[in-house]
């Protein structure tokens, strides 16, 4: 996806789209504008910060994101 800011809407049609294509049941918790959007607290955030219970939950659940256009961010700092 090629957008500058996510809605309530758009994060739900993402994360949807993304738990579709994977294999296995993931636990993840949303934290920071992406939650604070979905507890209305903001209109809209920039990216999607979230904590998973293991390293190989989050590798399959980047693979899924990556599958329906997201891309990793390869500098977080730069």
């Amino acid at each position: 996806m090629n957008r500058s800011m996510f809605g309530e809407a758009d994060l739900s049609v993402a994360l949807k789209k993304a738990g579709s294509t994977m294999k296995r049941k993931t636990s993840a918790y949303l934290i920071g504008g992406c939650a604070m959007t979905f507890m209305g607290r903001k209109v809209a955030t920039k990216d999607i910060d979230i904590v998973f219970r293991s390293t190989s939950d989050a590798k399959d659940f980047q693979s899924a994101m990556q599958k329906v256009g997201f891309a990793p961010i390869s500098n977080p700092t730069g």
